[in-house]
C-alpha cells in the first residue's frame, strides 16, 4: 500500500502537478492554509513550514472572524482527506469570494472539494480504520 503511494508520486502527471502548484504558490503574496481535524493539524504545520521558508503564510483556525481583506494575490491550500467536509467547503467559498485561488490536497480528485478548487493534488492512499 505505501509502496504504491510512493510509486504514484514518481509518475510524470503527479510531479507536473506539484511543479505547477509550486509555481503558483511562488507567485502569490500570501499563502493561507485551512483544514479541520487531522487535516487542520497538517494545515497548521504547513503554514509554519512556509513561514520558515520566508513565505507570508497563515493557518486560519477561527472561521467566525470576518474576512475583510482583498485576497486576489493569495492562494489557499485546503487540506481534506475525504474532500467532503462541509465546513471546509464553506471556508473555501468564503475565500474564493474574496479572490483567493484554491489549491486542494485531497485523497480523491472526484471529491466535492477537489471539484470546487482551482487546482487539486490527490494522493489516493487507502484508508484503514482500526
Amino acid at each position: 500500500m505505501l509502496a504504491k503511494f510512493f510509486e504514484r508520486t514518481q509518475k510524470k502527471k503527479f510531479i507536473s502537478k506539484l511543479k505547477d502548484a509550486a509555481t503558483i504558490i511562488s507567485k502569490t503574496e500570501t499563502v493561507i492554509f485551512i483544514g479541520i481535524g487531522s487535516s487542520g493539524t497538517f494545515a497548521e504545520y504547513g503554514a509554519r513550514y512556509f513561514s520558515s521558508l520566508g513565505e507570508f503564510s497563515m493557518y486560519i483556525k477561527d472561521w467566525f472572524m470576518p474576512i475583510h481583506a482583498d485576497l486576489k494575490n493569495s492562494i489557499t491550500i485546503a487540506l481534506s482527506v475525504s474532500g467532503e467536509n462541509s465546513i471546509t467547503m464553506s471556508h473555501i467559498q468564503k475565500l474564493k469570494e474574496k479572490g483567493s485561488k484554491i489549491l486542494s490536497i485531497t485523497n480523491n480528485e472526484q471529491s466535492t472539494i477537489a471539484k470546487i478548487s482551482d487546482f487539486n493534488i490527490s494522493y489516493y492512499v487507502t484508508e484503514e480504520f482500526f
